[in-house]
């Protein structure tokens, strides 16, 4: 069995775990308006309210990496006697096994924060298919006028494709007395790089959009489930999209390489505090990323950025490895050319022919030993469909003998060397049953690949006569 046959078998094998990521997409925990509840022991139900109207909403959403950002104020005014109404924000059922979730959901009325308790939906079926409702009690007296203000964050909806999903359902606004008075919906995200104009597609229609923002204003809304938002989008294609392209790991040289879990959810989460992490050897080791099998979707990059070390604090910095001179190998796409339909970051790719369509480039790179972003800025730009970044050497840590590398920043725009972008705090450690499904297909594929190479090579005896 030849050694090129074998490679192609790793391929295969590789696109049939994106493959099966691609057919296990999670559903994202409810944003919906408040509505009306009523207990059913410790459970609770959606209530038509007859006398308590919402006479105004505002929903504000941010999307910020992987997560949205969401701020809903509603103005109810209690057109009858004093009442206690419970109220109530829906979270979803859980999907294929995943909990989802809404993240420090809190509740305030009139400006001042109430409890929250958590109280499983009574009747999980039909129209209110909810796991449970994040309950609390607001108090009316007779004509009062009233505020509340929910908060929460939590994960967007990823696709196969590298896009995300943003849904929030005004249709449980129906419990209250009459149609909504005015409804406005305010969608943004932060940066250009964010959101990719041409991926953009949002409804209901009639919204405005503007650079940085979508919008949808509403009278006298009878909700139906035709007004819910739905927005999807991909962003600018690179390592936070590990989910759905590949990434190998290991020490020099460039031959010995490993495939594994701990660089993917770490590299690119936005979260300074988690790092990937070579342990027992602070250099020279390296880590590569490329599109695999969605190389369609790169993006002109200006460079690379880079950020050392655990970056959390200054004693985590301090106490880890970061690495020092890193050798920066880049995969372009030749101009004119199209695409290679795989485009895996393996050793090979950089140290035999890349073939046709590519071409390799080295670019050093000397880190400052400080906890922010450092890049690597290219004359032009270009398409570059998979790099690697070879430490060659370190920082040492105080405390450990290993070398971290927190954050990396691909396709590079402008706008990231203008203002590198902000670190946000992850959302958890629980990650999405298609990132599992992913990694435990792909380590599948990579044992039945050794297997197979292990037992190409094995002399065979000869047979008894």
């Amino acid at each position: 069995m030849s050694k090129r046959w074998i490679w192609l078998m790793c391929k295969a094998l590789f696109l049939i775990a994106l493959a099966g990521f691609s057919l296990t997409i999670p559903l994202p925990a409810a944003r919906a308006d408040d509505a009306s509840l009523g207990a059913v022991g410790y459970g609770v139900v959606p209530l038509n309210n007859d006398q308590v109207t919402m006479a105004a909403e505002r929903v504000e959403a941010e999307m910020r990496g992987d997560q949205a950002w969401v701020t809903c104020t509603f103005t109810f005014h209690n057109t009858g006697a004093a009442a206690e109404v419970l109220m109530g924000f829906p979270q979803a059922q859980a999907s294929a096994g995943e909990a989802s979730q809404l993240l420090d959901f809190r509740a305030f009325v009139d400006s001042e924060q109430v409890p929250v308790t958590f109280r499983p939906n009574a009747q999980p079926q039909g129209e209110w298919d909810y796991a449970g409702w994040h309950s609390f009690t607001v108090p009316f007296a007779a004509g009062q006028i009233r505020t509340v203000r929910n908060t929460y964050h939590g994960r967007l909806t990823l696709q196969s494709d590298g896009g995300r999903v943003f849904e929030y359902v005004l249709h449980t606004g129906a419990t209250w007395l009459g149609p909504i008075g005015r409804a406005d919906v305010v969608v943004r995200w932060q940066r250009d790089r964010d959101v990719l104009p041409e991926t953009l597609s949002a409804s209901p229609a009639g919204h405005i959009q503007g650079r940085h923002e979508l919008r949808w204003h509403f009278t006298d809304l009878e909700p139906t489930r035709g007004n819910d938002i739905q927005v999807y989008f991909r962003p600018a294609y690179g390592p936070h999209n590990l989910g759905i392209a590949p990434i190998f790991w290991g020490r020099q040289p460039p031959s010995q390489s490993k495939h594994g879990l701990p660089p993917v959810p770490l590299i690119a989460d936005g979260d300074p505090a988690t790092a990937w992490r070579l342990v027992d050897d602070t250099a020279p080791t390296w880590i590569g990323w490329g599109y695999g099998g969605f190389s369609h979707y790169a993006s002109p990059t200006l460079g690379l950025g880079i950020l050392p070390g655990v970056a959390s604090d200054a004693e985590a910095f301090s106490a880890h490895g970061r690495p020092k001179v890193v050798l920066i190998r880049l995969a372009h796409l030749k101009e004119g050319e199209q695409p290679p339909p795989t485009v895996f970051p393996s050793p090979l790719l950089f140290t035999l022919d890349p073939g046709p369509a590519l071409e390799i480039t080295e670019h050093r790179l000397t880190l400052d030993d400080a906890p922010r972003w450092q890049f690597l800025r290219l004359e032009e730009p270009a398409t570059v469909l998979a790099f690697q970044v070879v430490v060659e050497n370190a920082y040492l840590g105080q405390r450990y003998d290993d070398v971290a590398i927190a954050e990396v920043l691909f396709p590079l725009l402008e706008e990231d060397l203008a203002s590198p972008p902000p670190l946000l705090p992850a959302a958890g450690s629980r990650r999405p049953l298609a990132f599992w499904t992913f990694w435990v297909a792909g380590g599948a594929a990579l044992v039945l690949a050794v297997f197979i190479r292990k037992a190409a090579v094995r002399p065979r005896r000869p047979a008894l006569r």
